[in-house]
């Protein structure tokens, strides 16, 4: 499966902990233990600006759903915005008293919320800077939050061990999901805000259903801990990155692994599916690697397909457009005759 990996990204001098795609998917924002913001270029792999003036480690990031803005949390416990286009810094939030975890866009933009080593979470105004709400529950650091896709509940995970849904309007908790037995590094929401996924020291990631807080299914297979969840942009698929160095994808239906990607010599911090789906984006020790989604691979439309990749898939992406073969629509070349001795795609990918 070496074939996936398709970019190194290699600039910052310490660990990526956070990794984020534009929603154009052109760009890709990292934070990183150097202190730095880097915006790359998704397509040539190069560094087009790094935003500095975080004092601490930088331990999240995340697009505004226009593009225009970053948001980074930091443990000099503040979240700063940035303009994208500029570099410049925006604005800078203060109010955590604690390491900035986990940051997050809301839909609509008009709101981020964080979560910190001081147990809460907090929903910030982006136009003017100010708390608006701070959620209480959390009887340890919140790692992780996520918007849900209409913007009116947020979800954490904690070193309590817990998942918390909660209101953005009241900000009182709706439900705790229990059932991990050790940390909580990451959650995410489904794309239809039916499910959350998360992700834990426990070495598993979890399904949950948000209107019973009921455990949808338990995804076991890494060796290590669980260090990030992401949901792809159809909810069909969940990836995850662990400090086993793998990330596995898993099939939201049933649970089941799908294919596991092998690159990384060290932890991975964090995964983040692309917005089309068909690149997965990791953060590990100092380095961003991009695979193809090996789902993708064989669903995506054929004018979506691999547009920035006409290096990789050697020699002419045109010549496969023109194929009989749907299969010579989705794969390059060489591997073409290799996969027609196959009756599904599942069955050829394993066999790479």
């Amino acid at each position: 499966m070496e074939k996936l990996l398709i970019r190194t990204l290699n600039g910052h001098t310490s660990s990526v902990n956070s990794v984020s795609f534009s929603p154009d998917g052109r760009y890709i924002c990292s934070g990183s233990c150097d202190k730095t913001v880097r915006l790359w270029n998704t397509e040539t792999g190069e560094t087009v600006r790094t935003f500095n003036g975080h004092t601490s480690t930088v331990r999240s990031v995340s697009f505004s759903p226009d593009g225009r803005y970053i948001c980074s949390g930091s443990y000099d416990e503040t979240v700063r915005l940035w303009n994208t286009e500029t570099g410049d810094l925006v604005r800078t939030l203060n109010g955590h008293t604690r390491w900035v975890m986990s940051v997050s866009f809301s839909p609509d933009g008009l709101y981020v919320c964080s979560g910190s080593r001081d147990n809460t979470v907090r929903l910030w105004n982006t136009e003017t800077g100010e708390t608006v709400r701070t959620f209480n529950g959390h009887t340890s650091c919140v790692t992780s939050v996520s918007f849900s896709p209409d913007g009116k509940h947020v979800c954490s995970g904690s070193w309590d061990g817990t998942v918390r849904l909660w209101n953005t309007q009241t900000g009182l908790a709706v439900r705790t999901f229990n059932g991990h037995t050790s940390i909580v590094n990451s959650v995410s929401f489904s794309p239809d805000g039916k499910h959350v996924c998360s992700g834990s020291d426990d070495k598993t990631a979890r399904l949950w259903n948000t209107e019973t807080g009921l455990a949808v299914s338990t995804l076991n297979g890494h060796t290590d801990s669980v260090r990030s969840v992401s949901f792809s942009p159809d909810g069909l698929y969940v990836c995850s990155g662990s400090a086993d160095y793998t990330v596995k994808l898993w099939n939201t239906e049933t649970g089941d692994l799908v294919h596991t990607l092998n690159g990384h010599t060290r932890w991975i911090h964090r995964v983040s599916f692309s917005p089309d789906g068909l690149y997965i984006c990791t953060g590990g020790y100092s380095v961003i690697q991009i695979y193809l989604n090996p789902i993708m691979t064989w669903t995506n439309s054929r004018d979506g397909l691999f547009r920035n990749q006409t290096d990789f898939f050697q020699p002419k992406i045109d010549s496969l457009r023109a194929a009989n073969s749907s299969l010579g629509q989705f794969l390059p070349p060489d591997m073409i005759e290799s996969a027609l001795h196959f009756s599904t795609p599942a069955d050829f990918m394993k066999k790479q």
